[in-house]
């Protein structure tokens, strides 16, 4: 992953890629100009005050040493503040809320584009590491230009004004002011490189540091009976201080390089100061116009120092939207738009080969299975029996050969529009936090009560109706509260209601006692049934053998014998 973000920086150095980097920032924060246009408008709207109570501050301080009546004026300055103040927190809140609809606009792109994405591609990426672009990098993007592009419409706004301003009383300050800014933008410039790598690291450690927890909370059980809960904790703290290390070392140079911009900026403060000193005991100017330098000069200093800190943040920006660009990258399923209509559908596989990295996994596999039929996939564990399935559901594509569905008298190869005619139950226990009603609906969200209960009943799964709340019954994450058979029965359902003409059961038995998983073979097989899918079967069990129409025996070396 370092190796990945360090492409970010080297983007830098290559005009073709920032401007890559560039324009698929400005496209995604296209839907969002009309609102970053309103907060830049309020924020020039705060320096027009800003300015203003310069120079009405200078007014008081003149009146009131000239001995004349300067409470108005006084009360004017009371009044510009304030309003500035509610302009701040106005500002505040209508940057918060384009952050999160900016964030969520990113996520919701970023979410599709990965729910979307080829399947071997994703494989790649951890999932705690999805999740982390999915969250912490999108969070950042959002916040830096939310608050990065009005800060730098508002940084040379304020820096032009303040500078013909105060030209306008001193050349001699407004160029002294002016030429601060190549020194403090030139130690950005020096760390910069520093501390792009330094973010990078945090990234990849932030990563590690999640995915840890993930998959620990999710495999808790293990950890429980493994007794490694000690071991967990020493692990976690090791990410930790790994994550500390890095984030301590990019403050201390962070903080290192504010120290000596802001004592470059200081520096000018006090020529400007000692400026005003001379002219005030020679008499060519008023406190008042003391007072009206000293803020002006500070309103040119404060927008080149905070043009050194966006630097920063500009880094942080491109390295997590390289990282979010990497997922919109990866390949999307091939969709063939399948033609065929019609209520059975017929697959056959014609001399598949699958290699993994170059090694045989599947070699010539042929066989045809049609509508109505239980076909039955066998074999010792890594001789194909799972890779076989993701070809049936176009997860992934044959290195040779080909896989095709006939529908309505149409064929057509196995794509992801395939999967609209397949029920699928994959192995362990695949249920959803929520209910087991919201279980239900997933596999076909019109279900009407009847239905559900008779896919239940079907999945030999009628014990869901002598729970307390039924259908309500609420289940923890991976189906806390029940048993993981009760929980395969209800996957079972879930697929059975959804009436595909192509059911997929990946040992979706296992830990079914024989009785139960004879009710729900013999529902399946029985002649009279009104849903009568094709049924690719995965199983160890040679008591399932007498149920199949066909029976795929895999030897762990590539070939298949079909029998049947």
């Amino acid at each position: 992953m370092k190796r990945k973000l360090l492409k970010v920086w080297n983007a830098l150095k290559n005009p073709e890629k920032l401007l890559k980097y560039i324009r698929w920032l400005l496209g995604v924060t296209r839907p969002f100009w009309p609102q970053l246009a309103i907060l830049i408008g309020v924020d020039l709207l705060a320096i027009l005050i800003g300015f203003g109570s310069s120079f009405v501050s200078k007014n008081v301080v003149d009146t009131a040493t000239a001995g004349l009546h300067y409470l108005p004026a006084f009360s004017v300055m009371i009044v510009l503040s304030a309003v500035s103040i509610g302009i701040g927190a106005a500002v505040n809140v209508f940057r918060t809320l384009i952050n999160e609809r900016f964030a969520f606009g990113i996520r919701i792109k970023a979410f599709d584009r990965i729910l979307s994405a080829n399947f071997l591609g994703l494989s790649r990426y951890h999932s705690g590491d999805l999740l982390t672009r999915l969250t912490s990098d999108i969070d950042t993007i959002a916040s830096g230009i939310a608050g990065a592009l009005p800060a730098l419409a508002m940084i040379f706004v304020r820096l032009l004004t303040a500078f013909v301003l105060l030209y306008g009383y001193s050349p001699f300050l407004a160029i002294a002011a002016l030429l601060l800014a190549p020194v403090g933008l030139l130690l950005s410039l020096i760390t910069g490189d520093k501390l792009k790598k330094l973010s990078a690291e945090v990234k990849e450690n932030e990563a590690a540091y999640r995915s840890f927890l993930q998959e620990r909370m999710a495999n808790i059980a293990v950890v429980k009976t493994f007794c490694m809960e000690d071991k967990s904790r020493e692990q976690l703290t090791g990410l930790r201080q790994r994550m500390l290390d890095v984030i301590l070392r990019r403050n201390r140079l962070s903080v290192l390089t504010n120290l000596c911009i802001r004592s470059v900026f200081s520096l000018g403060y006090f020529v400007s100061f000692g400026y005003c000193m001379i002219g005030l005991h020679s008499g060519s100017i008023t406190y008042g116009t003391m007072t009206l330098f000293l803020s002006l000069f500070s309103q040119i200093q404060q927008p080149l120092m905070n043009l050194s800190h966006l630097l920063p943040q500009a880094i942080g920006v491109l390295a997590s939207a390289g990282r979010v660009m990497e997922t919109e990258e990866i390949p999307g399923d091939e969709r063939t738009g399948m033609t065929g209509t019609g209520g059975e559908v017929s697959l056959a596989f014609d001399r598949v080969d699958y290699c993994y990295d170059r090694k045989p996994v599947l070699r010539g596999i042929s066989f045809s299975a049609k509508p109505g039929q239980l076909v039955g996939i066998m074999g010792p564990s890594g001789a194909g029996k799972t890779t076989l399935i993701r070809l049936a559901l176009s997860l992934m594509k044959p290195t040779a050969g080909g896989v095709t569905y006939t529908c309505g008298g149409v064929t057509e190869p196995a794509s992801a529009d395939s999967r609209r005619h397949i029920a699928y139950v994959p192995q362990g226990n695949t249920l959803l936090s929520g209910t087991i009603r919201g279980n239900l609906l997933f596999g076909k969200p019109d279900a009407t009560e009847e239905e559900m209960r008779a896919a239940l009943h079907e999945a030999a799964a009628d014990f869901v109706y002598d729970l307390p709340e039924g259908l309500n019954t609420p289940l923890g994450e991976k189906a806390m509260g029940l048993s993981e058979g009760q929980a395969q029965r209800i996957a079972i359902a879930r697929a059975l209601l959804r009436r595909a003409p192509v059911l997929i059961l990946d040992e979706a038995t296992s830990a079914l006692d024989a009785a139960t998983e004879e009710t729900i073979l013999n529902n399946l097989s029985r002649e009279d049934r009104a849903y009568a899918p094709l049924c690719l079967i995965i199983t160890h069990r040679k008591t399932m053998i007498p149920y199949f129409d066909q029976l795929i025996q895999l030897d762990g070396k590539g070939n298949a014998a079909v029998i049947g």
